[in-house]
């Protein structure tokens, strides 16, 4: 486990934590230090946060399939860019994000998640489909 790439770490916390569900691996691959941003306003802080998140995105959204589309590692950091494919009440959702990860002994240290929130909101109806365009066009949402 301590010689894998970062890279490697991530690919195999997409497969087991979010593919395949498997909760153990929370706690296997998240550091007790470790810190994930962009999941929400706050950074989630060791596995028992990210944890919480993850039971939150299951209730809401299943059949959860994140693939990895390319990877570049960089010594402890590692980058990669995934496709994400969900279910939610019936309708299949796609949209892409990247994660760039600190990883030291087999464990995410730190993980900065960069994904298209917008197009999952707007694929399971929580905001109107063209939902940015108007924001750019100056209309005010209340």
């Amino acid at each position: 486990m301590a010689d894998e790439s970062p890279s490697a770490v991530i690919t195999d916390w997409f497969r087991r934590v979010w593919n395949e569900g498997d909760e153990r691996a929370i706690y296997e691959r998240f550091s007790p230090e470790g810190e994930a941003y962009g999941l929400g306003p706050e950074p989630l802080v060791g596995p028992g946060a990210f944890h919480q998140f993850w039971l939150q995105m299951r209730q809401v959204l299943s059949d959860i399939e994140i693939e990895v589309l390319d990877a570049i590692d960089d010594g402890s950091r590692g980058y990669v860019r995934c496709a994400a494919n969900v279910t939610f009440q019936g309708a299949r959702v796609r949209f892409e994000g990247a994660v760039q990860t600190e990883v030291r002994g087999g464990q995410i240290r730190r993980a900065w998640n960069y994904w298209d929130f917008l197009t999952l909101m707007e694929g399971i109806g929580s905001i109107a489909p063209n939902a940015f365009a108007m924001a750019l066009s100056g209309k005010r949402f209340a």
